[in-house]
């Protein structure tokens, strides 16, 4: 006997299904909802826009193979990351300095390989499936699964997505991002569901275990919207908490500097960053500059008025002489060993008020075809293909870098803070607020700056800290525990702004615990595909 495809959870035996029938129609379908998506990574305010699209792609795996799944999966990862990251290509030739022949064909494998990751989560889901309601519990563990152990360079989540409800992302202190991406694609599959019931019911479907419809979702709906609610009043709870604890900390007054496009010849980006801070002086206790806003230093030296006390490399080592407050920028550093070699960390560096280097922090992950060439330590020829003689190694400490008792910096160098492990492991090691110094004027004038800050605001939250961000082009800014943002500069132009923080000692569940609820869901897989091996398969 011929065995049947493994089909999706909505009932294979059920009314009939025209539209699932149409390859092409659904294909492209897939696609405008793939870019639906995306569209909300560019208009955070249309965040309720994945609910809509999430579900609507559910509904279209009503009664297809899991190999019919993971080719509409990869069609919507593929619009999905081609409509949110559609800067890639001019990013590579502006950063990387790839040809525009190989920046575009380079680019169309990154969007591919981004729509594997959905492909295979859709996939999975029709294979493990048993029941149709297995949707509303399996499918958003396999979602949250399939983002925790995906890579890439930039960890987009659904979760992520819902930053404009500020009350509902209170939940990333306990579960990371994670926990809220399951709440969204639970809720996604619960509206599919309860559609394709209603559907069904409409038509007069009969099935052998029929029961009517307000049964059928009584239970998944009220239990829903119960999670829900109960949330979101945790979400407040935790909100009005978190402002006690804020109002009862100590105080730290902070400037941030934006310096502006080093390639605009109408700035001169050193004496932006000097005047503002200037300015700043007799307020400010803290000085943010950004990323690549310092000179190079040998590891040991740290009396900077001592070691160039005078003339043009004064000038340029001494990125503040006589700052009366603590800088914290960022540079380069060597030893007399990895400068023969032309290597180097990418280091911030902390600055008392004496002008004395009292930290330094080494960027601990590099990004790949810019900072480094992947798989050079082995095949150190691959070197040459980079369009940079200097090339960085990793630093390995997540030690915070301490101003006082109160105010220990733990420092996140470019796209270190979209990465939660890393704010996780120095808040866990002290950090009382994190500062991110990033460069991202190579994205130019697009979404992408206003995406990185939407992604970092995550590390607020998830670690209850202040994170300051300070850019060359934007987006600088301020954000509190709560994910809001107190404080922004304007995009694209030299700026400066000023803020009060209150660095803050306790811990949360996350910095303690770090993605256990991801973890539980891929338990949950386990389990289903244990039970799935034992069990015959249920007919509904």
């Amino acid at each position: 006997m011929t065995q049947r495809p493994t089909l999706s959870p909505l009932s294979a035996d059920s009314s009939p299904r025209p539209l699932s029938e149409r390859f092409w129609t659904c294909s492209l379908l897939v696609l405008v909802l793939g870019a639906m998506l995306g569209a909300t990574y560019l208009w955070p305010v249309t965040w309720w826009n994945s609910w809509i699209s999430l579900a609507a792609l559910f509904l279209l795996l009503r009664g297809v193979s899991a190999r019919r799944a993971f080719w509409y999966g990869w069609l919507y990862g593929l619009a999905f990351h081609a409509t949110t990251a559609y800067w890639i290509a001019a990013t590579l030739e502006r950063f990387a300095r790839f040809h525009l022949l190989i920046a575009h064909p380079l680019c169309l494998l990154l969007h591919g390989y981004a729509g594997l990751q959905i492909a295979l989560i859709l996939y999975l889901y029709v294979k493990l499936h048993r029941r149709p309601g297995d949707m509303l519990w399996l499918l958003p563990a396999i979602w949250v699964t399939g983002e925790k152990l995906w890579f890439n360079l930039f960890p987009w989540s659904v979760g992520q997505m819902q930053a404009p409800w500020i009350t509902l992302i209170q939940l990333a202190e306990v579960t990371g991002v994670y926990g809220i991406s399951f709440i969204v694609v639970m809720g996604a599959a619960l509206i599919a569901f309860a559609w394709s019931r209603w559907r069904d019911q409409r038509q007069k479907v009969s099935t052998t275990n029929f029961v009517p419809l307000r049964r059928r979702l009584l239970w998944p709906v009220t239990s829903y919207a119960l999670i829900l609610t109960v949330m979101l009043v945790w979400g407040r709870w935790r909100m009005n908490f978190w402002r006690a604890e804020m109002a009862a900390a100590a105080l730290l007054p902070v400037g941030l500097v934006q310096s502006g496009d080093p390639n605009d010849p109408e700035v001169d980006v050193h004496q932006e960053l000097r005047e503002r801070s200037r300015a700043m002086t007799d307020t400010a206790q803290l000085i943010v500059w950004p990323e690549s806003s310092a000179g190079v230093y040998e590891l040991g030296v740290d009396d900077l008025p001592r070691a160039f006390p005078a003339g043009k490399l004064a000038d340029l080592q001494r990125p503040l002489p006589d700052p009366q407050c603590y800088l914290l920028c960022c540079g380069a550093s060597y030893t007399q060993e990895s400068r023969k070699q032309k290597l180097f960390y990418n280091s911030a560096v902390l600055i008392n008020p004496q002008e004395i280097i009292i930290g330094r922090y080494h960027k601990r992950v590099l990004i790949p075809f810019g900072e480094y060439i992947p798989g050079e330590s082995t095949f150190p020829g691959l070197r040459r293909f980079s369009p940079f003689d200097l090339m960085n190694i990793p630093g390995h400490s997540a030690e915070p870098l301490m101003m006082n008792e109160q105010a220990r910096i733990g420092v996140l160098i470019c796209y270190e803070d979209l990465l939660a492990p890393l704010a996780r492991e120095t808040t866990r090691n002290g950090a009382t607020l994190l500062a991110n110094l990033t460069n991202d004027f190579w994205f130019g004038k697009s979404t992408a700056l206003s995406q990185h800050q939407q992604l970092a605001l995550f590390r607020a939250i998830e670690n209850r800290r202040y994170l300051l961000r300070s850019t060359m082009t934007g987006s600088t800014s301020v954000i509190n525990p709560l994910g809001e943002v107190i404080a922004q500069a304007p995009l694209y132009i030299s700026a400066d702004l000023q803020a009060t923080v209150h660095p803050l000692t306790q811990l949360t569940f996350y910095t303690r615990w770090g993605d256990l609820f991801a973890w539980v869901c891929l338990l949950l897989i386990i389990l289903q595909i244990a039970r799935k091996i034992i069990r015959k398969p249920v007919r509904t």
